[in-house]
Order: C-alpha cells, then structure tokens, then sequence
C-alpha cells in the first residue's frame, strides 16, 4: 500500500517530529557520556589529567561517581590527555580506560572498591586536576605510578588547545575562561 502525502501533512511531520528535536539538540552537545552539557550552564566542572601507557595509544577513559548513583563519565582521550567538561558537584574516580588495536579492544579497569589515588572531589564549578600517571604493564595485570610530568599546567596547555580547535568545544566559555584562569595561577 502506497501512502501519498500533501504538501500540508509534509509540513506537518517537519513541524512536530523534526523540529522540536532541531531545538531541543541545538546549543547543547553530547559529551560522549550521553548527557547533554549546555554551553550556558556554569556549574559544570572541568576534570582531566593524563596517562602514559608506554608510548601505546589511549582511545579512552572512564570516570565513575562514588556513591549512590555511580553514574559513569566515557571521556574522549586526546595524546594521553583527557578530560570531560560537564561533571557536576560530586565525587569521580577514573573506572577503565582502554585501546583498540588490531581490532582487538584492551580494557584496563581499577578496582571498584572504594576511593583510589585518581578520586577527585568537586566541591564547586571549577577545573580539576585528577594528575599525570605512567601505567606499567605485566601480563594481564597493570600497576598506576603518579608522575610529575606532565605538570598540570602542561596537562591543562594541552586541553585549552584541543577545546580551542574544536568548533563544538569552543562554545563552552564558562569551562574555556575556568581554564585561562586556572592557567594563569599555574
């Protein structure tokens, strides 16, 4: 069975099926956990630090919420940077992270029993540091040795200039002037 439609009825389904999610996904971006974090919305948090897996590539992070909701974070990685720009007053901690290789995908995940050398506590809209680490591998186990370098400043360079060459990301200037400032302290 065939269904024609009128010129009317077309607008019709533009009008009330497309147009209000043209709306409603304008001005807020997907940070790659899912939730929608709105450019105007300034009582989000910055969160980012970087791992160094022996020169090998890290496509990805996850942090995870302690408490009652454990809500998790996935968070792009940018050479061993991450970061995520949209976590709310709470408490994170990196959960997994990981690579693809050879269409082969390795998971590292930390141990979910309670507070680890990663947890952050947000206790107000700013930016913060979850720190520099080297993972060492053996096997099928992996060890998190905190490092010095990247320095935090060093870190935090690299994010303000993946945010700045990202036309989605450059619309977040709450989370954009939270960064210069913290640089400039640094």
């Amino acid at each position: 069975m065939k269904i024609n439609f009128d010129i009317k009825s077309k607008l019709r389904i533009v009008l009330f099926v497309f147009f209000p999610f043209l709306v409603l996904s304008t001005g807020c971006a997907t940070f790659n956990n899912g939730t929608n974090v709105s450019p105007s919305d300034d009582s989000r948090s910055v969160v980012f630090g970087q791992f160094d897996l022996n020169g090998e590539r890290i496509d990805w992070v996850t942090f995870r919420e302690l408490g009652p909701r454990s809500k998790i974070y996935h968070v792009p990685v940018y050479s061993g940077v991450f970061f995520h720009i949209g976590v709310p007053e709470t408490s994170v901690q990196v959960n997994s992270f990981g690579r693809n290789h050879d269409k082969v995908l390795y998971r590292y995940d930390f141990s979910s029993a309670g507070r680890d050398l990663t947890t952050k506590d947000i206790s107000e809209p700013g930016v913060y540091f979850m720190g520099s680490y080297k993972i060492l591998e053996s096997d099928s186990e992996f060890d998190v040795a905190k490092t010095r370098k990247p320095s935090e400043k060093e870190v935090l360079e690299k994010v303000l200039k993946v945010m700045l060459a990202d036309e989605k990301l450059r619309q977040y200037e709450h989370q954009i002037g939270r960064i210069k400032e913290r640089l400039r302290q640094l």
